[in-house]
């Protein structure tokens, strides 16, 4: 009776993986957490040897140390989810999210093996930091992700709302007086927008005041404005609609895990993300804290993928769980550290 809280996908797939693995599924499902750093080394050896893109990354690299330390973990560069099949083992995919290619430099594609796993994951992360769903009027303005229906980000929401079961949850695109009359109607209101969706609502909307209102923005403009920073994005919605309270989630298409902020604005670790900086010009040499590198996420949840990556944003660790996003890093970011550094 132990495994009573583990959805039964977990054993349609067991029989298939180490028990080790097994293992940190089932404890994370139970118990919402896991010892982290024993997991991360037991995934780091199972995926080098059972990943065939991560093993072969590691031998081009000449990486032979099967007991790093946890900052030694070579991170897989997140840009080969656009040109390889990332996964760990021999299985069919169940879904493909894509990424949305705003810079339009493709598309990046993440197999999904269990759906029922990144639904858990992404439900218990959200709780942990926000509390239970059910009941809660859960409401999306995702305009950019929406209309692609292969958007990891929908697929997240839409099982909030399922979780929820709340009958006004619904997406909106540029409904803005319906979506503003369901929020008149109702109190207790989680709002998921990315920023250009949050400000055009708010620029043909009356002021208005909803205490009982969590919005929780996430992505960027995509390309449809000036990126604001993002106090100035959160003084707007404050202003306009006085909400109880503003948060950013990060992730993305190659990330089955979240990130939120918490009180202080910063980005926080969960029991399955976390996250190292290391120097621009070298991504195996750990930047300090409290200087800007490049974010390196370890995601415990990619078990049938891959667990380490390299981003492309730059970020700054403060070495306590949190961590600040300070946008994207492009090439003449990177051949100006190079000057500098001559």
């Amino acid at each position: 009776m132990s495994n009573i809280n583990v959805p039964i996908f977990i054993f349609m797939t067991q029989k298939m993986l180490p028990q080790t693995i097994i293992d940190i599924q089932t404890r994370f499902l139970n118990e919402g957490k896991v010892d982290w750093q024993e997991a991360a080394y037991t995934l780091f050896e199972y995926q080098s040897e059972h990943n065939a893109v991560y093993k072969e990354y590691l031998r081009l690299l000449k990486y032979v140390n099967k007991y790093p330390e946890i900052k030694d973990i070579p991170h897989l560069p997140i840009t080969f989810f656009k040109n390889h099949q990332i996964l760990t083992g021999d299985w069919k995919e169940e879904l493909v999210f894509y990424s949305s290619s705003t810079t339009g430099k493709g598309r990046s594609a993440h197999l999904i093996r269990d759906t029922s796993w990144y639904d858990e994951i992404s439900k218990k992360i959200f709780e942990t930091r926000f509390g239970p769903l059910k009941g809660k009027l859960v409401l999306a303005l995702l305009p950019g992700y929406l209309e692609r229906g292969d958007s990891s980000l929908v697929h997240m929401v839409n099982h909030f709302m399922k979780v929820s079961g709340h009958p006004a949850n619904g997406f909106f695109l540029d409904q803005f007086d319906l979506l503003r009359s369901i929020m008149d109607m109702h109190d207790e209101i989680i709002l998921f927008g990315v920023p250009f969706a949050l400000l055009s609502f708010i620029e043909t909307s009356a002021k208005n005041s909803y205490p009982g209102l969590t919005i929780i923005e996430t992505g960027g403009m995509k390309g449809k404005g000036k990126e604001l920073p993002r106090q100035e994005l959160h003084d707007k919605l404050r202003s306009a609609m006085n909400p109880r309270a503003i948060y950013s989630e990060y992730g993305m298409t190659e990330l089955l895990s979240q990130s939120y902020t918490d009180h202080t604005g910063m980005f926080t670790e969960s029991p399955t993300f976390h996250i190292s900086v290391k120097e621009l010009n070298d991504p195996f040499h750990v930047q300090k804290i409290g200087k800007p590198g490049t974010l390196n996420v370890i995601d415990l949840a990619n078990i049938h993928t891959c667990c380490f990556i390299e981003t492309e944003d730059m970020a700054v660790d403060h070495s306590d769980g949190h961590f600040e996003i300070l946008g994207r890093i492009d090439n003449r970011e990177i051949r100006g550290c190079n000057l500098l550094a001559l």
